[in-house]
């Protein structure tokens, strides 16, 4: 099953009322990503999506694989999966597995910009050091 397919199968209501959502005659519901006293998530039923409008969400806008990956604070592959299930199909989604050089580069990625800084620092540092070691030796000859 592909995530056209998905879209197209499952709606905006159903996965509220998964949730146990239900949007008022306006299709206007409180937010489940942040406090909310007023209504601000607009549902939009025609093209199964919807809007928060509030400044202290960052929801913003999406379709149903989005309200589904914020609502179970998943990834996108796992929100699949579950909107898969919704849907109806019991088919998972196959994922392949990342290269090992995509691995390599999250892992760097995942470190604190101060640790990389650290680091690189410390490389120029040491092939510094060997220069000018080479340059001054004292029984080099020149």
């Amino acid at each position: 099953m592909e995530i056209r397919d998905i879209k197209q199968q499952l709606t905006i209501n159903e996965v509220l009322q998964h949730y146990g959502l239900q949007p008022d005659k306006n299709h206007r519901l409180l937010c489940p990503f942040h406090p909310d006293k007023t209504p601000s998530l607009q549902i939009y039923p025609k093209t199964n999506t919807f809007c928060c409008f509030s400044s202290n969400c960052t929801a913003g806008t999406g379709d149903v694989i989005q309200f589904i990956q914020l609502k179970e604070n998943c990834s996108k592959h796992e929100a699949l999966v579950k909107a898969t299930a919704l849907a109806g199909d019991n088919a998972v989604i196959a994922s392949p597995p990342p290269p090992a050089s995509k691995l390599l580069l999250n892992k760097v990625k995942s470190r604190k910009v101060g640790k990389r800084i650290t680091w690189i620092k410390l490389q120029y540092c040491q092939k510094f050091l060997v220069t000018i070691r080479a340059a001054f030796h004292p029984l080099k000859k020149q």
